[in-house]
Order: structure tokens, then sequence, then C-alpha cells
């Protein structure tokens, strides 16, 4: 809500303030969460190129390396949120997408039902929205760095298991 109207401005302000914007509405929207409790649908992408995958550090929140993503617009497909997602904060395109499964999480208190996916790019260059993520980085999954969500860590393994193995 508050995220996505932010958003909506990126093209009038500046970045330093956008990034501000992005930190006042976090604060605002978790206390609307532990208010409401409200339900919400989103995604998490495993960006892979060759091997590598893309951990992102946002400008709001808890600022751990993380998974790319966002929410998901009313009656928006999970699939269609990726591809808006990765367009819209780093200037990618996917050349394949799979969902690999759907997790409810519980941050900040609101209910939250995320649809993780794995995504191949053809390359490595981003065009970053630098209001909205502050650092990326492109890691080998076997040298995860400390200050990694867990859900991203979890959701990392997973994406590189043998495609032959129980999903």
């Amino acid at each position: 809500m508050i995220i996505d109207s932010i958003s909506r401005l990126r093209p009038l302000i500046p970045t330093p303030l956008m990034r501000l914007a992005y930190r006042f509405g976090i604060h605002v929207m978790r206390v609307y969460w532990f208010i409401a409790r409200p339900r919400t649908r989103g995604v998490k992408v495993v960006l892979r190129n060759d091997g590598r995958v893309l951990l992102v550090r946002h400008t709001y929140g808890d600022r751990d390396w993380d998974l790319p993503g966002g929410t998901a617009n009313r009656n928006e497909d999970p699939a269609d949120t990726v591809v808006r997602e990765m367009r819209e904060e780093l200037g990618v395109s996917p050349m394949t997408l799979r969902a690999m499964r759907a997790t409810n999480w519980r941050p900040s208190r609101k209910r939250d039902e995320v649809t993780l996916f794995v995504a191949d790019v053809p390359d490595r260059e981003l065009r970053v929205e630098a209001a909205e993520i502050a650092a990326t980085r492109w890691v080998s999954p076997d040298a995860i760095p400390d200050g990694t969500a867990r859900l991203a860590r979890a959701a990392i393994a997973r994406a590189f298991w043998p495609q032959n193995s129980a999903q």
C-alpha cells in the first residue's frame, strides 16, 4: 500500500528523498501490519546466472541480504509479479521461470503468502532501482554471506537441488 504508493512517485522525486520515503513508509506499514494483520501475496526469486545467484539489500527494512521480489497487485498472477518486479527493480527479464513452492511467512505480523521462484537471466548486467535497492551481489550458492535472510538461504539451497530429486 504505502510502499507501492511511494514507488509511483519515483519519477518525480530524487533518489535520496525516495530512500527516506521508503524508510519512513516501512515503519508506518509495520504499525499497520501489527494492528490489522493483513493477508498479502508476494514473490521472491532465486535469480541465477552461470552458477551464481543474485542477492539484494533493500534501502529499507532489516537490510539483510535477501532475494529480489515484491508484492503482487490485486488479482496478479505470481509469475506476472516476478516479471514485473524484476523489470522494475533490476531491469532484467528472466529467460526461464519456474515456481518452486508457496510458503506462509509472517514478517512484521502480516500474513504473507510468498511464492518462491527460480529464474535464469542471460547475463549479470542490472539496471538497479537505486531508491529501493541499496546493493546487489552475485554469489556462489555455496558461499552465501553472513547476514543473509533465512528464507533466502532455504530458497537458494532448493533452487540448486538436482532436478531429479524430490521437490
